[in-house]
């Protein structure tokens, strides 16, 4: 096969890309798959992706050029439907190497962080066989539409409740349910802790303008955070927060009082030495700069021992000793 050059290059991992595909290469530019022989190479990886070469040769089709292009349409829809592509859903196999299909490298405008929300996991580790959650935000002024590929070395993971991802494999991907939102959207799903050893959560996050085709105007980032098993919780307080407790020890309640620099939303739990949570104090209150004195009332059925009040604030943590009696 003399005078080959590679005239057209893509990824299809959606049914929007396919039906871009189809419209803009197959159909308008019909003459060019009747006059010109063009091959379509089509290439699956275990990804749910479908990689498309059209490879131009300069000598003319003399028999059947109608047919050859119509079964090539036909072909690709197939072959696309039977490796599961033919979906919203998004695509696996991308938290190491991002998501070249959208643009070729990562764009540093797009913030990707995996937290998880009142709970000691990333700042005192984990414990073994605990259920978190953990929440995957993507964040780019003026994007649209956004998506998600998580990965853990260890432990299980597990779609969230709300219909925006899905299990595939071993990892976490979006559903393409619920997740068009203005500047930035969360992801949440589950993680099953195991017995032991350090575990490392790889994941990319695509930020998108949303107008249905790949082009420049569609971002990703990728990252990684590692986690070990817990411990212990020891006191930590941030910076200038003057976090106490009074009584301390501690019978039937308690007030905290804190020090906010600006207005933040607040979560306060009782957690245990292993960082396990006991009891969930108060939960994503807004609260203004300044001094606060939250009175909270513990659970009689509580055992006596040595607990900790772990203060959420924008994402950090303060953790003050107390004694339950």
């Amino acid at each position: 096969m003399e005078n080959l050059e590679v005239k057209y290059e893509t990824c299809i991992s959606s049914e929007r890309e396919l039906k871009s595909f189809l419209w803009n290469v197959l159909l308008i530019n019909v003459n060019y798959f009747l006059y010109t022989v063009s091959i379509c190479i089509i290439v699956s990886n275990n990804n749910n992706m479908i990689k498309i070469i059209i490879i131009n040769r300069s000598q003319k089709l003399i028999i059947m050029k109608k047919t050859i292009a119509i079964s090539l349409a036909s072909a690709l829809i197939i072959g696309l439907m039977s490796f599961g592509v033919v979906s919203s859903n998004g695509i696996t196999g991308r938290t190491t190497t991002g998501c070249s299909c959208h643009s070729p490298s990562a764009n540093t405008g797009v913030i990707v962080s995996l937290t998880s929300p009142n709970s000691t996991l990333f700042s005192a580790g984990y414990i073994a066989s605990t259920t978190y959650t953990l929440n995957l935000t993507v964040a780019e002024t003026g994007q649209t539409l956004f998506g998600i590929d998580v990965k853990a070395s260890s432990g299980v993971l597990a779609a969230g409740t709300d219909g925006q991802t899905v299990k595939s494999g071993t990892e976490i991907t979006h559903t393409g349910a619920g997740n068009a939102t203005t500047n930035t959207h969360t992801f949440s799903f589950k993680w099953v802790a195991p017995a032991s050893g350090a575990v490392t959560f790889t994941f990319a996050g695509n930020a998108t303008n949303g107008n249905g085709v790949d082009d420049a105007g569609d971002h990703w980032n990728k990252g990684s955070v590692a986690v070990s098993p817990s411990t212990g919780i020891s006191e930590k307080e941030i910076v200038n927060m003057n976090i106490s407790v009074f009584p301390n020890p501690v019978s039937e309640s308690a007030t905290i009082s804190y020090q906010l620099p600006s207005n933040a939303l607040v979560s306060a739990t009782l957690i245990n030495i292993n960082g396990q949570i006991i009891a969930t104090l108060f939960d994503n209150e807004e609260q203004i700069a300044g001094i606060q004195n939250k009175k909270v009332i513990l659970n009689p059925s509580i055992a006596k021992g040595v607990y900790f009040v772990a203060l959420y604030v924008n994402g950090s943590n303060s953790f003050k000793k107390i004694i339950l009696e």
